[in-house]
């Protein structure tokens, strides 16, 4: 990889003239000790001029790398990482990790300006996310990347924690519907609970889905705790999941989504989603007066009872077309047997005619 970045490092100064390179240097000098100070380890045991050098090797290669994956400006000469298909997926998860990554404002100050001076039509943000085509990439940038104003806001204004919640499959026992949001809404993390219908967005299982959402979570702890929403949504989704029962059931709902290429099982999924959970510090969820609303639902012995009718009586057409039919024929039983009592009643001159009742003294 050293020799990889030494070569990116020259074609971009082939490409973009020595000056770019020389500007790039500039500004990590510049910002020397905020880059320092963005890593937990002390870099202190590296001589500036050696961690100079460093950095601009690997920001000069994530640029490179970013220009020839998402863009059609730059054209790609030999390049073996391009020639072998296989190693840019290693590259791409690697570059997930967050003890891999260069500060992201560093990269902004980098390339923001290379880019409007040599007239990309897009900015970084959206050369990233169409390298990694992540949807969750998209919340991340969309929720985490910036400092949000939720952040200022009182103590006593923060969310509650959501103490306790029923699991998919007893919620459904209750008449909870489960709904998908939409593709039109795919990327928010919005979640609604309104007239018995619980609508999320989709959580889709692939490969890399662990690997990329435990790393965003690990973000939120250390830098958002107050406003973590991705760890707030998959901490609710946690709730939900307790058993291979309540994945089938948000699988058939599109409340979960696995990739074809995911080979495996439903238990799988249940545990990765309440492993990713382990050891996360509960600052408050936004979806608790959600978690609170579904609890009453559930505990309405009416809503029970009426799911057990729908489930039993009327799962399907067949079933509900009998019990429509038995439930005519018994009252059609009903009002024969009254009106045959009725009849037998009238026409039997000996019975007895209805007695007042006693007055009272």
């Amino acid at each position: 990889m050293e020799h990889h970045k030494k070569m990116y490092h020259m074609e971009i100064a082939h490409r973009y003239g020595t000056e770019t390179i020389i500007e790039f240097s500039r500004i990590i000098e510049r910002d020397e000790h905020i880059i320092r100070a963005s890593y937990a380890e002390s870099t202190e045991w590296i001589k500036s001029a050696e961690f100079v050098e460093m950095i601009i090797h690997d920001a000069v290669f994530l640029l490179g790398f970013f220009l020839q994956t998402g863009t059609q400006k730059y054209q790609r000469n030999e390049d073996i990482l391009f020639d072998v298909p296989c190693h840019i997926t290693p590259i791409l998860e690697d570059l997930i990790l967050l003890e891999n990554q260069l500060p992201y404002a560093l990269l902004e100050n980098l390339f923001e300006p290379f880019l409007f001076q040599f007239r990309f039509e897009e900015t970084l943000r959206d050369i990233i996310l169409r390298v990694f085509s992540s949807d969750i990439l998209q919340i991340c940038f969309d929720v985490s990347v910036w400092q949000h104003l939720v952040c200022l806001k009182s103590r006593a204004e923060q969310p509650k924690i959501i103490k306790s919640l029923y699991n998919a499959d007893k919620l459904d026992s209750a008449g909870v519907e489960f709904a998908n949001v939409g593709e039109e809404n795919d990327l928010s993390l919005v979640i609604v609970f309104k007239g018995g219908v619980l609508t999320m967005p989709c959580f889709t299982v692939e490969e890399n889905t662990e690997r990329v959402m435990r790393n965003i979570m690990t973000l939120e702890q250390c830098h958002y705790p107050l406003s973590a929403y991705v760890c707030n949504y998959i901490a609710f989704l946690n709730f939900l999941i307790d058993t291979d029962a309540d994945v089938d059931l948000l699988v058939k709902k599109d409340v979960i989504k696995k990739n074809k290429n995911w080979l495996g099982h439903q238990g799988s999924v249940a545990e990765m989603v309440n492993k990713l959970c382990l050891g996360l510090v509960d600052f408050g969820s936004y979806y608790e007066p959600i978690a609170e609303k579904l609890k009453k639902h559930y505990n309405s012995s009416l809503h029970r009872s009426v799911a057990t009718l729908r489930r039993v009586y009327f799962k399907d057409i067949w079933t509900g077309t009998a019990t429509v039919a038995a439930v005519v024929l018994l009252i059609l039983a009903l009002v024969q047997t009254v009106a045959s009592v009725l009849q037998v009643t009238q026409s039997d001159p000996k019975s007895p005619p209805p007695q007042a009742p006693p007055r009272g003294k």
